[in-house]
């Protein structure tokens, strides 16, 4: 750092030069604002951890990763069987699915593989990443093949999770898919709340507010806004007497959402969501569902 004290590193060579030399190199390490300088060759001491992630393999299809106080139980059927924060469950056994629904109006889900493969794509003490692969099933009949991508880092109360659709069966190049759906839930949740912000309020229009309800609420970005926005948005309790003009009130929001029952709050946001149109997220329960590529788009072909 700009004191010259060395800090943990976590490094991955992903491309080099014709010479041999670092091209592309992934680092990752403790950092807070400021400036820091990387060395590259010479001689290095390595500087351990003080919150180093802990990987534990549970036979050949499940692993358990810990951060520090988060501990996440993956693979198998069912793709997740625990995460946790400290003694308190965040997300049980299913609680986080994959369903997709075909042009017939079949809906196949990725917590009914028959068989689901566990891969650590990356194991080491500040960062790691376990690749859940499988095939979305409905019965015997399985339609779409699914990668779920769960990225873990040294201290943080959270994980990334990326995500993945292929087709790899021969014979059928082309079919219809009405709908993709990632489906978080908030275990044992009673009585949830849903919170967003609410970009602007009031007649100025210039100062925002956090809302807080107990109503669903069904958040899109498409074509109409060029940021995320609300739907439904008298769930947003804005009572304010607005001109012709400003009817309907401000629906549009940030990026993020929150589900809390008030002792655990589960917050979940989608990276660049207001550029990857058509894309959704409902708050509806103990459930927070992505639309990955939602049924109000129209088929996707």
């Amino acid at each position: 750092n700009k004191k010259g004290r060395a800090l943990p590193v976590q490094s991955e060579l992903l491309a080099h030069w014709p010479d041999g030399s670092p091209r592309i190199l992934h680092l990752t390490f403790p950092a807070t604002n400021g400036m820091y300088q990387a060395t590259i060759g010479g001689k290095t001491t390595a500087v351990p951890s003080r919150n180093a992630i802990r990987l534990t393999r549970q036979g050949v299809e499940k692993v358990s990763v810990s951060t520090g106080r988060l501990t996440a139980r993956l693979g198998g059927t069912g793709l997740v069987e625990s995460i946790k924060l400290g003694k308190k469950e965040m997300i049980g056994r299913g609680g986080i699915e994959v369903r997709v629904v075909d042009g017939e109006q079949r809906a196949f889900t990725a917590t009914a593989a028959e068989r689901v493969e566990t891969e650590i794509e990356v194991d080491g003490p500040l960062r790691t990443v376990v690749a859940l692969k499988g095939r979305c099933s409905l019965g015997k009949e399985t339609f779409l093949n699914f990668r779920l991508r769960f990225e873990f880092l040294a201290g943080i109360e959270g994980f990334s999770l990326a995500y993945a659709f292929h087709n790899l069966e021969r014979g059928h190049d082309f079919f219809d898919v009405q709908s993709i759906e990632l489906e978080i839930r908030l275990a044992g949740t009673k009585n949830p709340q849903h919170t967003v912000y609410q970009q602007s309020y009031g007649l100025f229009s210039t100062l925002g507010r956090v809302v807080t309800t107990p109503q669903p609420l069904h958040i899109r970005v498409d074509d109409t806004m060029s940021i995320a926005h609300v739907e439904n948005h008298a769930a947003l309790g804005d009572e304010h007497d607005y001109p012709f003009y400003l009817n309907p009130p401000c629906n549009r929001i940030d990026n993020w959402a929150v589900i809390s029952d008030g002792d655990r709050t589960l917050q979940v946001d989608l990276d660049d969501f207001h550029l990857l149109r058509p894309k959704a997220l409902s708050l509806e329960g103990n459930v927070a569902r992505f639309g990955v590529w939602p049924a109000w788009a129209g088929n996707l072909e």
